[in-house]
């Protein structure tokens, strides 16, 4: 019994510090902050909701990974002007579910991943039987209505 107390006290210290490697991120309240001068804005979001798969998803930009992006989360990078091809996986193939976009100096893009159903997946995919991996598409925003959207949501780090 002794020897167990000894324990607990040994490994107290070391679970609560472990604690915060499941700090949950902060979440957005209001704006964005400005973009540096000379740059473009990507930001990628999804929705939280009982209909939105709990898939991880790795975003890339032009092929590089640029982060790892949950349901209710949102992630943002100051780019330099381009054209940029944003992709992720895992996903199951659907029509046009990439976006690629021109951007300038100054020019602020919103892209929403959002997940098809089982019943829509199946449909939309000439009359399969549903998905054995989950789909998802590109959606361009409009910046005032994915102002809204983005509140709350989470923005984890990296």
């Amino acid at each position: 019994m002794t020897l167990m107390r000894h324990l607990r006290v040994l490994f107290l210290p070391l679970l609560l510090g472990g604690c915060s490697a499941f700090a949950i991120p902060p979440s957005l309240e209001g704006q964005l902050p400005p973009a540096p001068g000379g740059t473009a804005r990507i930001v990628v979001y999804r929705d939280v909701g009982v209909y939105e798969f709990a898939d991880v998803l790795k975003v890339d930009f032009n092929g590089a990974k640029t982060a790892d992006l949950g349901a209710g989360n949102l992630v943002y990078r100051d780019v330099a002007p381009g054209t940029y091809t944003v992709t992720f996986t895992p996903t199951r193939a659907v029509p046009d579910q990439f976006k690629s976009v021109p951007l300038a100096a100054g020019n602020v893009v919103y892209l929403k991943l959002v997940s098809f159903s089982e019943e829509t997946c199946g449909a939309a995919l000439a009359g399969g039987s549903g998905c054995r991996q989950h789909a998802y598409v590109t959606v361009f925003v409009d910046p005032q209505v994915a102002q809204r959207e983005i509140q709350g949501l989470k923005l984890p780090e990296g």
